[in-house]
């Protein structure tokens, strides 16, 4: 039951990756050309798929054009989509904190090694906006948003738990709750 429980979870992540990625480049793609079509916003949403399609390059196997629009992104206006692209973030941090957890409690850990993912995500999360911010007050180009990115891309991602889950099954079993894990068969 427990190698069940693994599978589904590995199998979730990746449908969750998968749909983060489309859902990442679709709204990247959007920031980046949006700008370039005058009156975007006094546009219907049809009209607005037209001008961003004949806007973006067609590029034979591209792995940042190529993909197929989201089409209840041609509702959103400039502003909207730029609050999406918040929202998403803030959203898949949310859904991978919760796998995550739930990775960590099909695998036995002891409730303080989950507490520690959570801990660890609220301070990952906090210096991701102190750098931000840092970006936005001071104009910081460059390294600063960088570290902010790749610590919210860590965020959104199942690699926290199972490092930590890899860390300590190699080092101590004393993380692993014994009472409820299964014994290998």
């Amino acid at each position: 039951m427990k190698s069940l429980r693994i599978v589904l979870l590995v199998v979730a992540a990746l449908g969750l990756g998968y749909v983060q990625e489309r859902v990442k480049i679709d709204l990247n793609l959007r920031l980046a050309y949006v700008p370039l079509i005058e009156g975007y916003d006094a546009l219907d949403a049809a009209a607005r798929r037209g001008a961003l399609d004949r806007l973006v390059p067609q590029v034979p196997f591209d792995y940042y054009y190529n993909h197929g629009r989201i089409a209840w992104f041609d509702q959103l206006s400039a502003p909207q989509l730029a609050r999406m692209k918040w929202f998403c973030a803030l959203l898949f941090v949310a859904v991978f904190w919760l796998w995550n957890q739930w990775f960590l409690n099909a695998v036995k850990m002891v409730p303080r090694m989950r507490r520690f993912v959570t801990i660890g995500y609220l301070y990952m999360m906090g210096a991701a906006l102190l750098l931000y911010t840092a970006v936005s007050l001071w104009d910081w180009a460059g390294p600063a948003y960088a570290v902010a990115r790749r610590l919210l891309g860590l965020l959104q991602s199942p690699l926290p738990g199972v490092v930590l889950y890899l860390a300590f099954r190699f080092t101590s079993s004393k993380h692993v709750d014994h009472e409820t894990a299964q014994s290998p068969s």
